[in-house]
């Protein structure tokens, strides 16, 4: 295999690696969880989660791996802040 075959798959092995842990860490959190800001003063987990998502989504389109799936989270994720627009109910666990 050549070198730039074994970057390519540790990069995206490192990728579903971290996608793994941090949907084991959300999915063990309560509806109340999502509402906590992560430090004093800081964005709350729900936001971070849609921040996370949202550049996710993002990079799918700017790495040529595809069309984005939800480019309506920019608005709400990217280009505004924590706390400046209201974050629907559909992000939170059921």
């Amino acid at each position: 295999m050549r070198p730039e075959e074994l970057v390519i798959r540790y990069a995206i092995g490192s990728w579903k690696s971290t996608i793994t842990r941090l949907n084991a860490l959300f999915d063990g959190l309560s509806a109340a969880d999502f509402h906590q800001e992560i430090a004093p003063n800081r964005n709350r987990v729900i936001y971070l989660l849609g921040h996370l998502t949202a550049v996710h989504d993002l990079s799918i389109e700017v790495l040529g791996f595809g069309m984005r799936d939800h480019p309506e989270l920019d608005e709400s994720f990217i280009k505004n802040s924590d706390r400046t627009l209201e974050v629907r109910a559909p992000l939170l666990p059921t």
